[in-house]
């Protein structure tokens, strides 16, 4: 089970939780901030709210179910995509037979500071990413399959369209005190 746990954000008081033999997941937090997206094995939780010190007042959250899609990705074209629930994340898959350089080119984003992006390989070590949905200047990747994913933070939704850029680089052995001249043509 995903779930997303957001909240306002309400000083002195703060959260943690807890699986059904009291093991700890989330330790007791200092303030009550949205803790993002997050995986649970079946089970029952127990979520406590507590103050801190003398800290006493309202507060509200949500827990709820988050949406993962997973697509085939087409790198030859621009990817455009929607995330429309709170907690939901795109997954789009490609594999690369050979090692190549890339631009991550983000052409539109509808809400930048509410969208995250990650490019994980097939071990799921992260490889790239930007929590402000950022272009990236250069990601050289070898053969294997790939993830790249979008996802919501808390409650935002928006919409996007990025395109990884090959980039051909091209490279040469020179001696030390040799002039060097050429042209970039893309």
């Amino acid at each position: 089970v995903r779930g997303l746990l957001s909240t306002s954000d309400k000083v002195g008081r703060g959260w943690s939780r807890v699986d059904a033999s009291d093991n700890g997941i989330l330790p007791l937090t200092s303030v009550l901030s949205d803790e993002g997206v997050f995986v649970l094995n079946p089970g029952q939780y127990r979520l406590t709210v507590a103050g801190e010190g003398s800290a006493v007042g309202d507060y509200s959250f949500r827990v709820q179910t988050s949406q993962v899609t997973t697509l085939e990705m087409d790198l030859s074209v621009p990817l455009t995509g929607v995330i429309d629930k709170a907690g939901q994340r795109n997954d789009y898959t490609f594999t690369l037979t050979e090692p190549k350089h890339f631009f991550f080119d983000v052409l539109s984003v509808s809400n930048a500071f509410g969208l995250s992006w990650s490019l994980t390989n097939s071990l799921g070590a992260t490889l790239a990413s930007s929590t402000s949905f950022l272009d990236e200047s250069s990601i050289k990747l070898g053969a294997d399959s790939f993830t790249f994913s979008v996802r919501s933070k808390a409650d935002d939704v928006g919409s996007f369209e990025v395109e990884f850029v090959e980039v051909v680089v091209e490279e040469q052995s020179i001696g030390l005190n040799t002039s060097v001249s050429g042209e970039i043509d893309t």
